[in-house]
């Protein structure tokens, strides 16, 4: 009975560190996706800059 319990909590704890590992990944896909659109919209923003002051 008591090694029931231990197989069960170590499924347990097996299935939270892959949540946790699934977590992590979808965390640093999420940054990398962050620091892309913060790269393309600061040089969006510095390409108009760039158009608006060759007009002036």
């Amino acid at each position: 009975m008591m090694a029931q319990h231990i197989t069960a909590i170590e499924q347990s704890i097996e299935q939270l560190n892959n949540l946790l590992k699934g977590l992590a990944a979808v965390r640093t896909g999420l940054s990398e996706k962050m620091v892309k659109a913060n790269v393309i919209s600061h040089v969006s923003v510095e390409g108009l800059g760039t158009i608006i002051d060759s007009y002036q």
